[in-house]
């Protein structure tokens, strides 16, 4: 038998930490805070979870004879798509600033795949096959892990290289129209990607 105990503000960030049921990036309080995000195993009834959004929930806190606690939604105060999830979509290498001009690139096919839901980077290199895990993601900031790939060699393995190099130097972004800019710790432009239509 479980018995209402209180009403409890609850907010679920956009991505959730596991594929395994009911687990989320969770914070309790009536406002929410940047760095309070924990990993929490919250069972809520009659509530649907939607990635990409980020929510703030008015629930009533049960608790078994078993002393689990339980939710069930009483409200949902608010929804709003996490501008950090902007970010997901596939893009072509524009440009290597300073190194390769868009020009040199015309007949480069390198391709990026970042996925903000899955914090996963992958794609398609002028030689090999490449993917990776997003480290940090803010609505400023990205930086990559370490990137697994094929092994192939080709005629543009030296661009590869170079777009591999850049991509670890990664911390910033910015959205410029149809352009992802992808920024060093000064703030230079190490990569321009294009999105694909």
């Amino acid at each position: 038998m479980k018995s209402k105990v209180k009403l409890q503000d609850v907010w679920l960030n956009s991505h959730r930490p596991s594929p395994k049921p009911n687990v989320y990036n969770a914070q309790f309080g009536k406002e929410r805070t940047v760095d309070a995000w924990q990993e929490m195993q919250l069972v809520i009834e009659g509530f649907t979870y939607t990635a990409g959004q980020i929510y703030h929930l008015r629930v009533e806190e049960l608790i078994g004879e078993d002393e689990q606690k339980t939710y069930r939604l009483a409200e949902i105060v608010s929804t709003e798509t996490d501008p950090v999830q902007l970010i997901t979509d596939i893009y072509v290498l524009s440009e290597i600033p300073g190194e390769v001009s868009p020009e040199k690139l015309r007949d480069v096919r390198c391709t990026v795949e970042l996925n903000a839901a899955a914090r996963t980077i992958m794609g398609s290199a002028p030689c090999n096959q490449f993917s990776g895990e997003i480290k940090t993601l803010t609505a400023t900031e990205v930086s990559f892990g370490p990137l697994m790939a094929t092994k192939m060699a080709c005629e543009q393995l030296a661009i590869e290289r170079m777009v591999f190099d850049r991509l670890g130097k990664v911390t910033g972004y910015q959205r410029k129209g149809l352009l992802m800019l992808l920024t060093g710790t000064e703030g230079e432009t190490l990569l321009i990607l294009r999105k694909v239509d």
